[in-house]
C-alpha cells in the first residue's frame, strides 16, 4: 500500500488490489500536464494499476487532471458532499463504466470525461 496527500486536508491510499481511496475535507489539489508546468498527483506513476476510486464524504471538488490517464479505472464512488468536477479530471479513463454523479454536483468543467 502507498499513501500521501492530495489537498490541504486530504489523504489518499492505494492498495494492492488497485483501489485508490481518498478521505478528508475540502477540495482536491489541481494538477497539470502542460509541458514545462507539469504537476502530477503522487499516484500518477501507479495510474495503470488503479481499477477503482472511492472518494469519501467531506470532499467537495475533484481537481484538474486528478485521475487522467487511469486507463484501467472501471468504477468510481463519489460522495454526496461533492459539488464540482474540474477540467480533465477523468480524461482518457477509457475503461470507466460505473459512475454515479451526486445531485449536489453543480459544476462539471469542460472535458472532465473526455477521451
Amino acid at each position: 500500500m502507498i499513501q500521501g496527500t492530495c489537498g490541504e486536508n486530504l489523504k489518499w491510499t492505494l492498495n494492492d488490489e488497485g483501489t485508490l481511496t481518498i478521505g478528508g475535507t475540502g477540495e482536491m489539489e489541481d494538477y497539470s500536464h502542460v509541458r514545462g508546468a507539469e504537476h502530477y498527483p503522487e499516484w500518477y506513476d501507479e495510474r495503470d494499476s488503479i481499477k477503482k476510486i472511492i472518494i469519501h464524504d467531506g470532499i467537495t471538488k475533484i481537481g484538474t487532471t486528478a485521475f487522467s490517464d487511469c486507463k484501467s479505472l472501471k468504477s468510481i464512488k463519489l460522495p454526496d458532499s461533492l459539488t464540482a468536477i474540474d477540467e480533465y479530471a477523468f480524461c482518457s479513463c477509457e475503461s470507466l463504466t460505473e459512475i454515479t454523479i451526486p445531485a449536489g454536483v453543480t459544476k462539471i468543467f469542460r472535458d472532465a470525461f473526455s477521451k
